[in-house]
């Protein structure tokens, strides 16, 4: 497990690096400009999947003890194909669309905008594929591929043609990944599996059928909140904004990495392990105990960055981006937030996923509530959508640590 955590670090780190060094060659607006595109298209990836991606989280794990390897194949080429469909058409009325002056980017933007969101939307789609095996090496490669790639590639790139460089070494990296996957992936399913259990009863396939609506409306409210964000802090407040809103926002994203390695090896695993109806009575005293290390690292990461204000070079990016101790404050208890994802797996094992939409649903009426509060008041800025998003992170992670308590306490 160390290694596996070890390695999965490695290659998540190289995500942040990338988004590091572009800030280091990139104008503020630039960089605004390339984070701003890069979150819509991750964006429209999730909300072109329509909650077929959502799906095969808690299904494929499933089907892989069950030994039914060629339905989980067969399920994600036709996820693909349909992916696909979509895509073609929503670049193809997003091309003609921009000749009526009807949207706020040029066809080419679009047109990077919605292969990048296709290639996240496919990516997505083989990390679920890889996780429902548990095969930790494949996993790990597949990982270490996927960001050395986009970081090599989008950097070369950036270096030279500025922010859409660095989107096209993303497009390219993202190309090679997924043709290399699909080589793996065939290797992978063709072996056989040890079936562990078949016997599912009608409400537990419903449960598998119809968990991924809630589940997919709430990743939509999730995201559109940690994606879309940075394309209306500079639609508001511009893009240098945007650019400074972006950096900032690093420090969240590194949690994100940390909560995602540890989450994609046990995410299934509790997933499985509940389908077998294999009890686990330390589940949420678990979870409090990776809370505070999460939060503990989030504390000594703020005065980290507080510290590389005064340092040399260091201090030349905080001058850049025109960062306040106020906003690595907030961004800060937005990095302990992350451990919400933790927390969801957790539901979504338990059949959870109307939970994990209501608390998504909350959060972000408080989110909106909060920034047309400070549109009124006229006192938007970088800090208060910084402040704004931490407020709804931690009351997203309060509803859904009670919804779990309920369930266990129903179990």
């Amino acid at each position: 497990m160390a290694w596996y955590i070890i390695w999965m670090l490695l290659a998540s780190s190289l995500g942040i690096i990338k988004l590091f060094t572009l800030a280091l060659l990139l104008s503020a607006p630039d960089y605004g400009h390339y984070v701003a595109i890069f979150g819509l298209s991750t964006l429209a990836g999730a909300i072109l999947s329509f909650g077929s991606v959502e799906r095969t989280i808690k299904l494929y794990p499933r089907f892989w003890v069950e030994g039914r390897n060629s339905e989980i194949l067969a399920d994600a080429r036709s996820v693909l194909q349909k992916l696909f469909i979509r895509f073609i058409s929503l670049g193809t009325a997003g091309f003609f669309i921009t000749y009526l002056d009807a949207l706020p980017f040029n066809w080419i933007e679009v047109v990077y905008l919605c292969l990048l969101g296709f290639a996240s939307a496919c990516l997505a789609l083989f990390a679920s594929l890889f996780r429902a095996t548990s095969l930790r090496r494949a996993l790990q490669n597949y990982s270490l591929w996927r960001s050395a790639l986009a970081c090599l590639l989008a950097l070369a790139a950036g270096w030279s043609m500025g922010w859409i460089g660095a989107l096209t070494g993303d497009i390219l990296a993202a190309s090679i990944t997924i043709v290399s996957a699909i080589f793996t992936l065939r290797r992978l399913y063709s072996k056989p599996v040890e079936t562990l259990r078949r016997d599912r009863d009608i409400n537990e396939k419903q449960a598998v059928e119809n968990g991924h609506g809630s589940l997919y409306i709430a990743n939509m409210l999730t995201s559109s909140t940690s994606m879309a964000d940075r394309a209306l802090v500079g639609a508001i407040l511009g893009a240098s904004s945007a650019g400074s809103y972006g950096f900032i926002m690093l420090i969240p994203q590194v949690f994100v990495m940390l909560v995602n390695i540890v989450s994609q090896y046990i995410g299934p695993l509790i997933i499985k392990f509940t389908h077998l109806h294999h009890q686990d009575e330390s589940r949420i005293s678990a979870i409090g105990m990776q809370g505070a290390i999460l939060a503990a690292l989030a504390v000594l990461c703020v005065i980290a960055a507080l510290a590389g204000q005064h340092l040399p070079f260091i201090n030349q990016l905080f001058e850049k981006f025109t960062i306040s101790d106020a906003a690595l404050i907030f961004a800060g208890v937005i990095a302990a937030g992350q451990i919400y994802g933790l927390i969801e797996f957790h539901l979504i094992a338990l059949d959870g996923e109307h939970f994990i939409l209501s608390a998504s649903m909350l959060a972000t009426a408080l989110l909106i509530t909060l920034l047309v509060v400070g549109a009124i008041q006229h006192i938007l800025s970088v800090e208060y959508f910084i402040g704004a998003a931490a407020a709804a992170r931690w009351f997203q992670v309060g509803v859904l640590a009670w919804s779990l308590t309920q369930m266990k306490n129903c179990s």
